[in-house]
């Protein structure tokens, strides 16, 4: 089993159960390889997994007037907006929680019809194949965030209106355009049995504990998704809220990319 550590600024130290410390630099990745009857404990760094989301930590952000003519703060590289059938409609903007930078997405006022909240990070003009990613061997989707309430049981209906969904639009390598989607709820109502997952889903959605910081860091995305539609380009990544009501703060999405994986038991970020 190995340790990584990918620090991606800061100072990051790994230190080894013999209480042994190695610095990991910024921008390197430091891997330690616990001892086994076949072989010695070892340390070794090398450069970190390329994170391809501009801006994942929204930290750099910009006064904007929205359609509404409500000013707010909003990240740059990202582009943000909301959807909804019928009114109230839903929020998003930058805020500060817990010391984070964060981009809260919410609607209330009673909703009872579907609405949707989003940003998305576009690699490229629509129509376009994006980011190329066939020099990587390894994809991961990694974000943090905190559900802080939602209306509907799971992910309603049809699987489909979860308070937080991640999705990939990428390019196979036939040409076709498809989808990854990733969601997560905090409200189950033993009474429904709505599904677990979406039409387009390849996982099921995952339950995680309301009020509380969760970092979800997908398996290696080449693995999770048939070879017949392994990703050849990446056309966008889109985070979304959805549901009827929902409050959701959102403090990082990043896309890691690397020429080499880690069967890795626990993995941490210098900050």
């Amino acid at each position: 089993n190995d340790l990584i550590v990918n620090n991606m600024s800061g100072t990051a130290l790994l230190v080894s159960p013999d209480q042994v410390g190695s610095s990991v630099p910024p921008g390197e990745r430091g891997v330690f390889t616990y001892a086994t009857e076949a072989s010695a404990a070892g340390f070794v760094s090398m450069p970190a997994f390329t994170d391809l989301i501009t801006n994942s930590t929204f930290e750099h952000t910009n006064a904007a007037i929205t359609t509404d003519a409500d000013p707010r703060e909003l990240p740059l590289s990202w582009g943000c907006a909301d959807q909804v059938n019928e009114p109230p409609s839903g929020y998003y903007g930058i805020t500060r929680v817990d010391g984070r930078v964060v981009m809260h997405l919410r609607r209330g006022g009673g909703a009872s019809s579907h609405g949707e909240t989003f940003c998305v990070q576009s690699f490229g003009p629509p129509g376009t194949p994006g980011r190329d990613v066939t020099a990587y061997s390894y994809l991961s989707l990694r974000t943090t965030f905190r559900i802080q309430g939602q209306s509907l049981s799971t992910c309603g209906i049809r699987g489909s209106e979860c308070p937080l969904m991640m999705q990939i639009t990428y390019i196979d390598i036939y040409g076709r355009q498809q989808q990854w989607y990733h969601g997560f709820y905090t409200y189950l109502n033993p009474n429904l049995s709505y599904p677990l997952s979406c039409d387009s889903c390849r996982q099921e959605h995952e339950p995680i504990n309301a009020n509380t910081w969760y970092t979800y860091e997908s398996d290696n995305l080449y693995s999770l998704i048939s070879s017949l539609e392994r990703p050849q380009s990446i056309q966008e990544v889109r985070f979304y809220a959805s549901g009827h009501e929902y409050d959701v703060i959102v403090s990082s999405v990043s896309l890691l990319a690397g020429s080499s994986e880690f069967a890795a038991v626990a993995q941490a970020v210098g900050r």
